[in-house]
């Protein structure tokens, strides 16, 4: 085992491929409860003066290490083959502020589809590749937010305008895609 790392809330998959290619830095992390490097000893060497794991992220959670000899070659540290640092988790976001400038995002779309995620890793929308012949290649997504909720009839309605588009268009082939857009209660209101 090289590194533990335990957090206060749910990650995302986007964000569990970003953090599983290096080492994890505490700076940066949101939620991050307990972060082991196991980096303490020498490997192999004499470690019976080491007998508890450091915990990086900054909540000092340190570890006992119990049932370890510390010494020789094995129930000893050893050399991890994780090397470098994984950069600190932006989400591919489209989440964008009210009145603010629009947000575009351009990414390939390939099966099981693009997900586009707020700050906080909710789902904003979601581009899947269908039909017999499916669009490949890039698709621009845009989000413009008003400055105020708008109403119509005195009934209020969302304020996010999306413009998802293929970077390449083929009219009439009959390549699609499928479309979700997921908005929670606070966006319609």
């Amino acid at each position: 085992m090289d590194e533990v790392r335990i957090w206060s809330r749910a990650l995302c998959q986007s964000e569990l491929q970003n953090n599983m290619i290096g080492e994890l830095t505490a700076a940066g992390q949101t939620g991050l409860a307990l972060l082991y490097h196991f980096n303490q000893g020498i490997t192999g060497g004499n470690n019976i003066g080491i007998t508890s794991a450091t915990d990086g992220s900054g909540n000092n959670n340190n570890g006992t290490l119990t049932n370890f000899s510390l010494s020789g070659s094995s129930s000893n540290w050893a050399t991890g083959t994780v090397t470098g640092n994984s950069p600190v988790f932006a989400p591919a976001s489209l989440a964008g502020t009210a009145g603010g400038a629009v947000v575009c995002q351009s990414a390939n779309v390939q099966a099981p589809g693009i997900n586009y995620l707020d700050g906080t890793c909710n789902l904003i929308a979601n581009i899947n590749p269908s039909g017999v012949s499916p669009v490949t290649g890039v698709v621009n997504t845009c989000v413009t937010i008003d400055a105020s909720v708008q109403s119509y009839n005195g009934h209020p309605y969302v304020q996010r305008h999306y413009d998802i588009t293929p970077a390449t268009k083929c009219h009439c082939c009959n390549r699609y895609h499928n479309i979700v857009l997921c908005a929670g209660r606070v966006q319609w209101i």
